[in-house]
């Protein structure tokens, strides 16, 4: 990262879904240790495992094939964009329960 004098970098910040943001990974203390430095002011890629947040699943939830062979990130996010957010459909089977 090249140095920018007084001014401070440019930075992308991370997803973290779970529990609306309150939870923490051990040796992560707050929402600034999710920030990752980028040299551009583009658009970030999620990160697989952001995908997996946002969408209500376990961070490592598709890693693994079920031959348990690492699956390559282009086929994670295809299962991600497949999948049904599991919020969406646990607030969804709940409403329909209270419907008689």
């Amino acid at each position: 990262m090249q140095d920018t004098g007084n001014q401070a970098p440019r930075a992308a910040g991370t997803l973290n879904a779970s529990g609306a943001g309150t939870s923490r990974t051990a040796g992560l203390a707050n929402e600034k240790d999710f920030i990752i430095p980028c040299e551009e002011a583009g658009v970030r890629r999620l990160t697989p495992t952001e995908c997996a947040r946002l969408q209500g699943f376990p961070d490592d939830w598709n890693e693994c094939g079920a031959d348990g062979v690492q699956l390559p990130d282009t086929v994670r996010y295809r299962q991600f964009g497949n999948a049904v957010t599991v919020n969406v459909a646990e607030w969804i089977g709940k409403r329909l329960l209270t419907m008689s």
